[in-house]
């Protein structure tokens, strides 16, 4: 499993956040999401022998 963090740039909204944050946890080969709290980025695990 591997891990890779994200910068969101310029989203600010909570709400779009959670938009984004559920549509990568659709991904397959994705295995956890997780928004990392007044940093504006996302942390992604994954499978890479799946993506």
């Amino acid at each position: 499993m591997s891990m890779i963090e994200l910068a969101l740039n310029d989203v600010a909204c909570t709400g779009c956040m959670g938009k984004i944050k559920r549509r990568i946890e659709k991904t397959t080969g994705v295995e956890q999401v997780k928004i990392l709290s007044g940093t504006g980025k996302v942390q992604i695990k994954f499978n890479e022998n799946h993506i």
